[in-house]
């Protein structure tokens, strides 16, 4: 069970960084 726990905390947390990764490379395309 803490196997599991601990991969969906660690998928969460690279979704997260993923996303945030894109919003701030997006950012200079939407502010032209």
């Amino acid at each position: 069970m803490p196997y599991y726990s601990l991969f969906f905390e660690l998928t969460a947390l690279s979704f997260l960084v993923i996303v945030d990764f894109f919003y701030v490379c997006s950012l200079p395309i939407w502010q032209q």
